[in-house]
């Protein structure tokens, strides 16, 4: 009895399905070494494909099981540029449904979503992962105001948790090397959504403008950072359409969806180096923004006037010397533009104060012209050892670019010198993001010198991503202080458009 007690002999075996499968309690489609199953090839974050041998105990013995490990397949994170960080661990606090995130979610007079493990997983998705990529230069925190005020709505939406878990769907697609159009998923998630939002048009506008407007806005920078220029044109189209309904954003009756409006409609100008096109003729524009002389800590940036230099700060914000005073330079050259009359003999200061600028920067890389004609005797970034030093290149580099602009009365877009554009790119990437999130002011303007040159392609999708998140994440903080910086750049550009004409006269 005690023999045939025992376990009966049984020969080792590979389980039918990998570790993660069980997990999920999901049918698991092995298929060969090397190679994760059906399932986890399709994961995002990607996971561990681990399929295991199991041995069972001998007739003799009653030994305890052993696993040995045949298969681990590790699926590499993608080293694309479409997502940053690891998340936000805490954005789930703010969200604590009762059986799961779909039912947080309210579809009444909305698109309805179908209760699935996928769409659950694309809402944690995009709420964990996508979200603080729209609104945190690293990726892996959000201000308290988009999390109070802003996460909620999205996800009472009758429209947007369909727009979060198409973003979600967008993003993994890229992070796989897949364009969104060859993504099946993604796109009848956009087509769902836009049927919903002409279903929505059809009422009473009036009773949905808020609603629809906040969602196509989030529509078009979706097309901007991921999707294609052509899309995110169309959709400010149609949202400068839906805005003159209301006659002009203050007919909108919505405090923050009009902010997030107006500081993405300075973002998209910048970039393009374009008139403002949401805001045009709208009665807001008319309206005087008091420029701030305080912000947050590490907030400082060289676009509007201060009391304080960047030489008196350079030890709080981790800046060298050299890199302080190019700081400082690059504050009072846009200021002069900022606050000038349009004088010919101003016109001739501002040019020459640039052209120096520009001559000095340029002869500490020991290149005549910044073109590239000489050896550089400046390290190569990567060789360079502190932060502060990477830093400095960054700013110099950003510098030499935006004052070559301003002396030679071109836009940002027609620097050719494919080398210096590619070493201020390298110079941005050698610091770590959440290092320039302590400087978001200095990091921005690095950023919107940068955007104007990019093209339609993953460095570019990132470029501007990153200009758009840090004029975001410093209106969150301070709406205001956002809006000064974006202006203030915007207005240099139209005063190089406009071949020195005051500033100011680009909002008449």
């Amino acid at each position: 009895m005690a023999e045939s007690s025992l376990t009966p002999k049984r020969r080792p075996r590979v389980q039918k399905s990998c570790t993660e499968c069980q997990r999920r309690k999901q049918k698991c489609i092995i298929r060969n070494d090397g190679v994760p199953c059906a399932n986890c090839s399709r994961r995002f974050p990607p996971v561990e494909c681990t399929v295991l041998r199991v041995d069972a105990p001998d007739g003799e013995n009653r030994a305890p099981k052993y696993e040995e490990q045949v298969v681990s397949l590790g699926v590499p994170h993608s080293e694309t540029l479409y997502l940053d960080g690891t998340g936000d661990p805490d954005a789930m606090v703010h969200i604590r449904p009762f059986g799961g995130i779909l039912t947080e979610v309210c579809t009444l007079n909305g698109l309805r979503i179908k209760q699935s493990a996928r769409h659950s997983e694309l809402l944690h998705f995009y709420v964990q992962i996508v979200a603080p990529n729209l609104v945190s230069i690293d990726g892996q925190s959000q201000p308290k105001v988009f999390l109070t005020e802003v996460l909620p709505w999205m996800l009472q939406s009758p429209l947007f948790p369909s727009i979060g878990m198409l973003m979600a769907s967008t993003t993994q697609s890229l992070e796989k090397g897949v364009e969104v159009t060859r993504n099946s998923e993604s796109l009848a998630i956009k087509a769902r959504v836009l049927t919903g939002i002409n279903e929505m048009l059809k009422g009473d506008f009036g009773s949905v403008a808020q609603e629809v407007i906040r969602s196509v806005i989030n529509l078009c920078v979706m097309e901007w950072f991921w999707g294609a220029d052509d899309s995110m044109w169309a959709h400010l189209r149609g949202m400068k359409h839906m805005i003159n309904l209301r006659s002009g954003l203050r007919g909108i009756k919505d405090i923050v969806g009009e902010s997030i409006i107006i500081l993405t409609d300075y973002e998209i100008s910048c970039c393009f180096e374009t008139e403002l096109y949401l805001q045009s003729n709208d009665p807001v524009l008319l309206e005087e923004i008091p420029i701030p002389t305080s912000w947050p800590d590490g907030f400082d940036c060289p676009l509007i006037r201060s009391n304080v230099s960047f030489d008196d700060v350079r030890a709080k914000l981790g800046l060298t010397e050299a890199g302080a005073r190019i700081l400082d330079d690059v504050r009072f050259l846009t200021t002069s533009i900022t606050e000038a009359d349009g004088g010919p003999a101003s016109i001739r200061k501002i040019q020459s104060t640039a052209s120096w600028i520009y001559s000095r920067l340029s002869n500490i890389s020991g290149k005549e012209g910044g073109q590239g004609e000489k050896e550089t005797e400046v390290a190569d970034v990567a060789d360079m050892a502190s932060e502060a030093e990477r830093i400095e290149e960054a700013v110099r580099l950003a510098g030499l670019i935006y004052s070559w602009s301003i002396s030679s009365m071109a836009q940002i877009s027609q620097f050719k010198d494919g080398k210096t554009l590619e070493r201020a790119y390298k110079a941005m990437r050698a610091v770590n993001l959440t290092r320039w999130k302590d400087m978001p002011g200095i990091f921005l303007w690095i950023m919107l010198v940068a955007a104007p040159s990019t093209k339609q392609d993953t460095r570019g999708r990132f470029i501007r991503r990153k200009m758009a998140v840090a004029g975001l994440s410093i209106g969150f903080e301070s709406f205001g202080v956002g809006i000064s910086y974006l202006r203030a750049f915007w207005l240099v550009q139209r005063w190089i458009a406009r071949q020195g004409k005051p500033a100011a006269d680009s909002l008449t």
